[in-house]
């Protein structure tokens, strides 16, 4: 069972709603669909769950569309995302096409998740949440090593994938106590679009950023001397073989010189814990809410959602 069901089978009563990343925009990372996720709209549901003190969660994922748009610009600008020897960033593929991620590691990144979720989560003008859903933190990389070209992987696996058509018109009896935009045969596509045009979350900058190239920051090597990061010596004979198959490469440098070799498996933990701070920010009064699929063993505000 999904866990975005989960609160809906006790008692028929709605405690708490989960979405899923189908309210992206194809699956971009702090983004509104448009059409099926208009602003406007989005804030009228959350209002009205609050109202009824129940409590809205969203999920995040780990990886950030690297296209023109602002959650990859505005971390480019920070040169927060992961780096290849070269210092250009690596690229990956996951649901929104090619992605990078963010290096929990650089003393940057918690400024960029800071500002990326007091804009996004903003209680008076983007979507007041109140808990957080992190997942694909593993972090999941679609892309099989050693992932040559994100771009043609992504094309050929049909990511991201084609939304839903946009339901113009639905049977079914009225919702009591909702606006007459989530009532039946009121959800047209132009209603939708003119509703998020002046709101919409995550602009396209038109100029992408790139990576700085600076190799400079890349720490030495702070380990044993003469590892072999991808193919050491010790294999653990899994089933997916490569250590760096669908996930980052292995000998990939964090900005403080340790390998994702030796920090894999606190990738997912990293990104809660930057996730916690982030919340805390945006609203201080409250005890935040997190949940990961990825996490490592004693972590102690993180509640584990599914494996």
């Amino acid at each position: 069972m999904r866990i975005c069901k989960v609160s809906y089978i006790f008692a028929n009563i709605i405690k708490t709603m989960w979405t899923d990343i189908d309210y992206m925009e194809l699956r971009r990372l702090f983004t509104l669909d448009p059409e099926r996720y208009p602003l406007d709209l989005v804030r009228q549901l959350v209002d009205y769950i609050h109202a009824h003190q129940q409590h809205y969660i969203m999920m995040v994922n780990s990886a950030v569309w690297s296209g023109d748009y602002d959650g990859y610009n505005d971390g480019a600008e920070l040169d927060v995302f992961q780096k290849r020897e070269n210092g250009s960033f690596f690229q990956g593929a996951v649901w929104p096409g090619p992605t990078v991620f963010p290096d929990w590691f650089h003393p940057n990144t918690q400024q960029y998740w800071d500002e990326k979720f007091a804009q996004f989560f903003d209680p008076a003008t983007g979507v007041d949440i109140d808990g957080l859903w992190n997942d694909m933190n593993e972090p999941a990389n679609f892309c099989p090593y050693p992932c040559a070209d994100p771009e043609a992987y992504s094309v050929e696996s049909k990511n991201p994938p084609k939304p839903p058509p946009v339901r113009t018109s639905a049977d079914g009896r009225q919702i009591p106590g909702f606006p007459a935009g989530f009532q039946p045969q009121s959800n047209s596509s132009t209603l939708r679009r003119s509703l998020q045009s002046s709101t919409h979350l995550s602009k396209r900058s038109g100029s992408k950023r790139q990576a700085s190239n600076n190799t400079e920051d890349l720490a030495a090597h702070p380990g044993l001397p003469g590892r072999d990061l991808i193919n050491p010596q010790y294999q653990i004979q899994n089933a997916a073989g490569s250590i760096s198959n669908k996930t980052l490469d292995t000998n990939i440098q964090n900005y403080d010189g340790t390998y994702h070799y030796d920090t894999h498996n606190f990738w997912g933990s990293m990104m809660s814990i930057a996730s916690h701070k982030s919340m805390l920010a945006r609203r201080p009064e409250r005890r935040p809410l997190i949940i990961t699929r990825s996490t490592v063993s004693s972590h102690h505000f993180i509640v584990l959602a599914h494996g």
